[in-house]
């Protein structure tokens, strides 16, 4: 018998984290390494959150370095393109910490997700919101993957559960939120991860609003989006996706995905 995961046996569906059964979560991350949340943002808000974008990007904005070493970044965003010293990718990033002003209206997910983070990983519910703890920030950042061709290669995200080996040593949680809709912002490749050498293809099951979560085991990426459309940079297009990754404050953070 062949091996085949079905994403749409792998959604809770939940009205607030307080009813989150993280025995559950963590059971379904053991069997299958990845799950999906329901329930827990509204889609409407997360539309609000991407016209906000949309209206303040400036495709002059695009910078390649860091501005700061030590983890206090302010609002910026990064034009990722290449593989020098990490994945293989292309696609622009909006690091909007919680730190820096809400200019998308995106800190109050930001601090959904970080909550379900830090409960899986069993620690305080509030560590590292808005500052640096125990040498450790959070990565709040808005990730773009443009029509004409954004991708990340597969990979595991080696650089950043090295993070988090101090305090929870081979459990390390990606918390995602989707930002588009496939089949509207675009219409081919997307979000995958791999499992047994079967690619699956989540964002065909799950919904804008949906928080995915994987485990420092699963293979994933993002396959070409729209490589068959002409590219343009100067205008924000495609698939959108939100993350809240534990990083260390003097990071090399060349490899978000």
């Amino acid at each position: 018998m062949s091996f085949k995961i079905k994403p749409e046996n792998n959604i809770l569906n939940y009205s607030s984290t307080e009813e989150i059964d993280y025995k559950t979560v963590t059971n379904i991350l053991e069997r299958d390494h990845f799950v999906c949340l329901r329930g827990l943002i509204d889609p409407v808000l997360i539309d609000e959150s991407v016209q906000l974008l949309k209206s303040q990007f400036d495709a002059k904005k695009d910078r390649k370095n860091y501005p700061s070493n030590d983890g206090y970044f302010p609002n910026f965003q990064r034009l990722a393109i290449g593989e020098l010293g990490s994945y293989a990718k292309f696609m622009r990033v909006f690091f909007n910490p919680l730190w820096a002003d809400d200019i998308y209206k995106m800190h109050d997910h930001f601090k959904t997700m970080i909550k379900i983070r830090n409960k899986l990983y069993k620690i305080d519910e509030n560590f590292a919101i808005d500052n640096i703890t125990n040498g450790l920030f959070t990565g709040a950042r808005i990730q773009q993957y443009p029509r004409g061709g954004g991708f990340i290669v597969a990979h595991k995200d080696t650089n950043a559960s090295k993070a988090v080996d101090s305090f929870c040593k081979n459990s390390y949680y990606q918390v995602l939120l989707i930002m588009s809709e496939k089949g509207k912002d675009y219409f081919n490749g997307g979000g995958f991860i791999e499992r047994k050498e079967n690619r699956i293809y989540y964002e065909d099951v799950f919904n804008k609003g949906d928080i995915a979560i994987y485990n420092a085991y699963t293979t994933h990426g993002v396959c070409d989006i729209d490589p068959q459309e002409d590219l343009s940079l100067t205008s924000l297009n495609g698939r959108l996706s939100a993350f809240v990754t534990l990083y260390e404050s003097k990071p090399d953070l060349s490899g978000e995905s």
